[in-house]
């Protein structure tokens, strides 16, 4: 009985083991069966927009299949035949709705890819593969427009620190320029290796460039001595960076006079040399810089014309600006003149005066002064503000209209509001001896900027003996820093 019973439960074990097996086997024929139908159902898509690609600009060319699994897919891409340049390959997978309710997921292929060559290019099939079920994109006929010739990496000059202008420079004195990208959009600026040819009447030397002046987008620096008084110019060029082009700029820079050797000798007789390169200057020598000359009788002669009494405040400006030109005080003499062209009535031929006095130290372009005539203000204040009060506590005018009366009281107060202004602007306006300037107001640190003698700045604050100033000069808008007060001539 017992035997029986054994062998009924054993006959159940070997039962049930078999059906195990055998609904396996099912499920996993199903499981293939139904792997098979979707591979027999592979599909791709392209998302590709072939009238859009320009050469050297990157596209995307995107293949969307309907299978889930990344891992097992494989896409081989086609031989470009250096028509185009493959940058990155990324993937990722992506929902995409059947109809309104379902959808399935997707595997995208996102190939960035260059265009090299322009005009009609082919692209070659791709080639899908999941598991042993292979098919081929269509080969498509691309038009790669030409790229805009327009696009092009844009250079410019300037001075040491990358922001501002270029100075003149004396004859066998050194400076440094640099040439920065202008217009680079992307986060790292390109590193690229430019050759400048010398001209005959400079030398040319190549400095390092820092990581500071990487970040800048500075890509070349220079230090120039010229040797003579000529200009030294540097000749338009052509370079490229990945077969992007980059212009290089003309470049000329004023040279002065060469310095000038005021020795003593025991007679007491003194003597001029101007320096040679080769020299070397002892260090009892003082340098003094070359006289520039300026006509100032004929800048007087030409205010003839001018009314009378407004020529008389032109002359006496000019004299004035000529007293100290003569003892070499360029900066203090043109303050005098962009005094006079803002606070006289024929401030315009002081103008003249001043910028022919400008060119002749070399400054780049300066802006002009706001005319804000003070004398001729206060006569126009005066007189309207008694008439107005005449006409307020005379009763016996009182014919006299309301309008009349109210058009008096805006010219009285508008006259003042003017002369008020004029005196706050001049409070923010100076002119600079050769100086440097800091980033604080310190002399222990390195100065960030340098400025020229006879250069117009703006007074933002003070600070004890220092002034922090910010450069007018056209294109150097962020040349700024902290000067010593004596350096300053205010109008």
């Amino acid at each position: 009985m017992l035997m029986s019973v054994s062998l009924k439960n054993n006959t159940m074990k070997q039962a049930a083991v078999f059906a195990y097996f055998f609904l396996a086997l099912i499920f996993q024929a199903g499981f293939q069966a139904g792997a098979e139908e979707e591979r027999e159902n592979l599909k791709f898509l392209l998302e590709f927009s072939p009238d859009a690609v320009i050469q050297n600009e990157p596209f995307t060319f995107n293949i969307i299949v309907n299978y889930p699994d990344p891992d097992e897919i494989y896409i081989e891409p086609p031989d470009f035949h250096d028509a185009f340049r493959m940058e990155r390959l990324r993937v990722e997978t992506r929902f995409v709705l059947d109809n309104p309710r379902e959808g399935n997921r997707w595997t995208v292929f996102e190939f960035l890819l260059t265009a090299v060559e322009a005009g009609t290019q082919k692209l070659d099939p791709f080639q899908i593969t999941v598991f042993e079920e292979i098919i081929m994109t269509n080969p498509i006929s691309v038009q790669v427009r030409e790229e805009n010739p327009n696009t092009k990496i844009s250079l410019a000059w300037f001075g040491e620190n990358g922001r501002s202008g270029v100075y003149p420079v004396r004859t066998g004195d050194s400076r440094e320029l640099v040439l920065r990208v202008t217009n680079w959009g992307k986060t790292a600026y390109p590193a690229v290796q430019l050759r400048i040819e010398a001209p005959q009447n400079a030398i040319i030397e190549e400095l390092p460039l820092s990581k500071n002046d990487r970040d800048a987008g500075i890509v070349l620096r220079l230090q120039i001595i010229p040797l003579d008084e000529n200009p030294v110019n540097i000749n338009k060029q052509i370079a490229y960076y990945e077969k992007i082009p980059m212009e290089i700029p003309p470049l000329q820079v004023s040279v002065l006079p060469a310095a000038v050797i005021v020795q003593t000798d025991e007679t007491g007789t003194t003597n001029y040399s101007k320096t040679e390169l080769s020299q070397t200057v002892p260090d009892t020598h003082k340098i003094a810089a070359a006289p520039l000359s300026v006509s100032f009788s004929v800048l007087i002669d030409n205010n003839k014309n001018i009314f009378a009494p407004l020529r008389a405040g032109v002359d006496a400006c000019i004299s004035e600006a000529a007293f100290f030109w003569a003892q070499e005080r360029y900066a203090a003499a043109l303050a005098v003149l962009r005094r006079g062209e803002s606070s006289l009535a024929a401030g315009y031929a002081v103008r003249t005066a001043r910028i022919i006095c400008e060119n002749a130290v070399g400054l780049p372009s300066c802006p002009n002064e706001l005319w804000l005539p003070r004398r001729p203000l206060l006569f126009i204040f005066i007189f309207s503000a008694v008439f107005f009060v005449f006409l307020f506590f005379i009763k016996k005018i009182c014919r006299v209209s309301f309008v009349f009366r109210a058009a008096l009281f805006c010219v009285s107060a508008a006259s003042f509001s003017v002369l008020l202004f004029s005196y706050n602007y001049v409070e923010t306006r100076a002119v600079l001896g050769q100086c440097a300037a800091y980033p604080i107001p310190e002399e222990t640190v390195k100065p960030v900027v340098y400025f020229m003698a006879g250069e117009p700045v703006r007074i933002r604050s003070k600070s004890g003996g220092w002034v922090y100033v910010e450069a007018l000069i056209q294109n150097a808008h962020e040349k700024s820093g902290w000067i010593k007060k004596e350096n300053m001539n205010n109008y």
